[in-house]
């Protein structure tokens, strides 16, 4: 059986372990209680000191995070790449990121936390912020250095929102979701002056629906025409453009996406690399085995030892 195949033979996930393999936690879990229901500000030292959970260990939440890291050292390793901890700094992790925190002085800034409920239930103004570029295009910035001036500016935003949200002036929801959206315009900005070329592509726009797409459908949807269907674009025309914006086609950001979900169970996990399997979907763990070696050179078991 080839590759695609033994990808398409997937099962469905809903039928494999219930056991999270790695740490999923809530705004809930978190110990954060919003007084604007699916929104928090918080300062990075009461992260540390008063957290409820681990976040020093490799875990990931079910919600969006976005910070400014004002002073600390350290590391931060997100999803196998380590980050030098060197302030000032944006963070912006969208849910299910795998992250943990190795600080030799421990961050200081803001951690603003929220989900798409924040946003109501129209789901235009959802994607605006799922599909945020700072979260999506080309996997995602998670973390931006900034200079004295960009610092200054996120600074003054941090504090307006957490002002708004100690008043709770009249319609402070609204003036919430404003802010959050400048900061992320920002933040998109900042990363645009990085990477203009391919920021600027025509492609750009469908390239970003397509990562976002994959990122939350990857487990149930592994061919190409499903999701051009799902973009309204044909197969032929989401490939050329991805391979015009990524360089690969979108079969290969397809796989990568699956790949890089089982080396965060691998690595981060205690399944077994059946499970692991299972977890990803495929009825047979020797398929997931060549899936695995096709793309990384390595077994699934030298992975994990490595």
């Amino acid at each position: 059986m080839g590759l695609e195949s033994a990808i398409q033979s997937r099962r469905d996930p809903a039928h494999a372990s219930a056991r999270s393999p790695i740490p999923i936690y809530s705004m809930g879990e978190m110990g954060l209680v919003a007084r604007v229901p699916g929104f928090e500000i918080r300062s990075y030292e009461d992260v540390f000191k008063r957290s409820s959970q681990d976040v020093r260990r490799a875990h990931r939440h079910d919600y969006f995070k976005i910070g400014l890291l004002t002073s600390g050292r350290g590391y931060l390793t997100a999803d196998f790449t380590d980050y030098a901890i060197r302030p000032p700094m944006l963070l912006q992790f969208a849910p299910g990121v795998v992250h943990g925190w190795r600080p030799s002085i421990n961050p200081r800034g803001y951690a603003i936390n929220f989900d798409l409920s924040f946003f109501g239930a129209d789901p235009r103004e959802q994607a605006e912020v799922s599909g945020a570029p700072v979260f999506c295009l080309h996997s995602g910035p998670k973390v931006l250095p900034l200079n004295t001036q960009q610092c200054s500016l996120f600074e003054g935003l941090a504090r307006a929102i957490h002002r708004e949200c100690e008043r709770r002036g009249t319609d402070h929801p609204a003036v919430l979701r404003s802010y959050l959206r400048i900061w992320l315009i920002e933040a998109s900005r900042i990363t645009e002056v990085r990477e203009p070329s391919r920021w600027n592509d025509r492609g750009t726009a469908l390239t970003n629906q397509f990562l976002c797409l994959v990122g939350g459908n990857f487990r149930s949807l592994s061919a190409v025409s499903e999701y051009a269907a799902r973009l309204r674009v044909t197969p032929s025309h989401l490939n050329e453009t991805i391979r015009r914006t990524l360089g690969k086609t979108a079969g290969q950001v397809i796989r990568g996406r699956m790949l890089l979900e089982a080396k965060r169970l691998l690595r981060h996990s205690e399944l077994s690399i059946s499970e692991v399997a299972y977890q990803l979907g495929f009825e047979d763990p020797s398929y997931f085995a060549r899936f695995f070696r096709k793309l990384t050179g390595h077994s699934p078991a030298a992975f994990r030892a490595s």
